[in-house]
């Protein structure tokens, strides 16, 4: 698990977080993480896919502070290579999701797959928040 967080989780994670890499990364900050996607890129599979999704025990993670990490680095590879085999997982992964930040790299991934079945976890994670506001209109 080491590997998978030092060489996939630690230099992705907080630029992909509320796309901090478009609005806090400048110049050659930018330019290095723009390099840095386009050779993991290269570089991932989806072995390492299923490693940043598979779910970690309390030992591993004692303050959950990794599992939402890796999973939203796994789904926005995910949706960068066009991977929809995972869309189910990402699905129940945004669904289920107890943080709204924790969900951001979900949603960029179904949106890129742009399937019937991605609309429709992202309805169906939306419609409570769609009815609250338009009670409020």
């Amino acid at each position: 698990m080491d590997k998978i967080l030092s060489e996939w989780v630690g230099p992705f994670y907080s630029g992909i977080l509320h796309t901090n890499y478009v609005r806090l990364l400048q110049g050659d900050a930018r330019e290095e993480f723009n390099r840095s996607v386009l050779q993991a890129l290269v570089t991932i599979d989806e072995r390492i896919v299923q490693q940043l999704f598979a779910p970690l025990n309390l030992q591993e993670d004692p303050h959950k502070s990794l599992g939402w990490k890796m999973k939203i680095t796994g789904s926005w590879f995910s949706g960068l290579k066009g991977w929809q085999q995972f869309g189910t997982t990402i699905g129940e992964l945004l669904i289920a999701s107890e943080t709204w930040y924790a969900g951001q790299g979900h949603c960029f991934a179904l949106a890129c797959f742009a399937t019937e079945e991605s609309a429709a976890y992202l309805t169906d994670v939306t419609q409570p928040v769609w009815s609250k506001c338009s009670a409020w209109l």
